[in-house]
């Protein structure tokens, strides 16, 4: 006799053993999938389709049709109560279905009950899933409609402003409108959360997660583009319409989030190596602060040059080390048209400390725990792309602190060369793919 595995809904949790019901299948087993509905909806992806970024259609899977192609069975309905002495579920409608194996996913619910004051055609439960639709379409409504319950004027404020138009951007298209604008010209906001910014995040982003940003908008600059995005464009897109129904002219949704993003990204927490600036520096400081930066870089591709054997690495270090140099004139440049200019670089160079490199690395820390990938030119050049990724976020991340707009306005320009050496890097390294 066939052994009953039985899977009791069909949400998140069972979806790995459902694609492999068929092997279930061929050991002897008898798969049973009891789900109140024939389809699964992404929870993920459930503020995208509240949003009007997915269909309907786009974030379900068909989890019926997914067990009975494979040899199981589906049977529409809901896990009462078990009854494990004689190893039964009973079904609502009072079914029952024996098992050998069992596992549940339990899926979340809204309670409604007892909410004095609303008819019940006013409240719209968010879960399961699919009541996001009937949000979308219960807004919509209440827009347009006088209400059956008494809104206030600053509820359908929020809900309009829900619902406002935005246009979205592929990646690619992102990554370009990007490039070809100045540092500071534009806003990149990331509206997750800080533990998944502190992972990974778009180099020179502002962190203002979802929940706050109605409160913190007043943080952002309505005069600026905004290119919004989070993890899978779900809540970037509610961000954006928010940002647009708050009377920002020009918001921009990412569409597929950091998850389809190709480029760069940088880590760490949004304070990581801010301890390096006051925040009141003049413009003459933050020059300084930048090209101790360079000079620590240069200093670490110098002392690579120096111990690697081989010569096709000693060259690109030699390179590297070049580069930063060039960097340093244009920031010596740059100083000689502020207060006080120095006399010559050699005289400005001993004056300024060196220890700490460009993106805040420590320079001996970086290289022993970064020696396995500096041994051949691939790494090396991951290494470089890593390390001016980490730069351009951090004189970003500096810029936001500056109290005064001259010295911000420094860091943009310092910033803004970072871009294009990250670009050049960036064609060096698909040459070496």
């Amino acid at each position: 006799m066939r052994r009953r595995l039985v899977l009791g809904g069909g949400g998140h949790a069972p979806l790995t053993a459902l694609t492999r019901v068929s092997d279930y299948v061929a050991r002897g087993y008898s798969v049973v999938l009891i789900s109140p509905a024939p389809y699964h909806y992404d929870s993920g992806m459930g503020p995208g389709m509240l949003g009007g970024t997915y269909r309907p259609q786009d974030i379900r899977f068909h989890v019926k049709q997914m067990v009975e192609e494979r040899g199981g069975t589906f049977i529409s309905g809901v896990v009462s109560r078990i009854d494990p002495a004689s190893r039964r579920l009973i079904l609502g409608d009072g079914a029952e279905v024996p098992y050998d194996v069992v596992s549940f996913n339990t899926g979340s619910g809204v309670p409604t009950g007892g909410i004095e004051g609303a008819p019940p055609d006013t409240i719209v439960p968010v879960k399961p899933i699919e009541g996001l639709l009937r949000a979308r379409r219960a807004f919509r409504s209440w827009q347009s409609q006088p209400p059956c319950f008494q809104y206030s004027e600053v509820d359908m404020v929020q809900l309009t402003k829900l619902f406002s138009p935005v246009d979205s951007l592929d990646p690619q298209a992102a990554q370009a409108f990007m490039a070809a604008r100045p540092a500071g010209s534009y806003t990149l906001l990331d509206v997750r959360q800080p533990g998944e910014y502190e992972a990974e995040h778009l180099p020179g982003a502002t962190l203002i997660p979802l929940p706050e940003l109605s409160d913190a908008a007043s943080q952002l600059d309505p005069a600026k583009p905004t290119l919004v995005h989070c993890a899978i464009g779900g809540r970037s897109r509610v961000a954006a319409q928010l940002l647009s129904g708050m009377g920002f002219p020009e918001v921009y949704n990412i569409k597929g989030g950091i998850k389809a993003w190709q480029g760069q990204k940088a880590a760490g927490p949004v304070e990581l190596n801010l301890d390096l600036v006051r925040g009141d520096e003049t413009p003459a400081e933050v020059v300084a602060l930048a090209f101790g930066l360079e000079k620590g870089l240069q200093e670490f591709y110098r002392t690579l040059e120096a111990q690697s054997a081989d010569q096709e690495l000693r060259g690109f270090f030699a390179k590297m080390a070049g580069i930063e140099d060039k960097h340093m004139d244009r920031l010596f440049s740059l100083r000689t048209r502020l207060a006080d200019p120095p006399p010559d670089r050699a005289t400005y160079e001993a004056t300024v400390p060196s220890g700490v490199m460009e993106g805040g690395f420590d320079m001996q820390d970086f290289i022993t725990r970064n020696a396995a990938h500096l041994t051949n030119l691939r790494g090396a050049l991951d290494l470089a792309m890593m390390i001016e990724t980490q730069a351009l976020d951090l004189y970003l991340r500096f810029a936001r602190k500056m109290s005064q707009a001259d010295a911000q306005d420094v860091l943009f320009q310092i910033a803004q060369e970072e871009k294009a050496h990250l670009a050049a890097l960036g064609k060096l390294l698909e040459t070496r793919r």
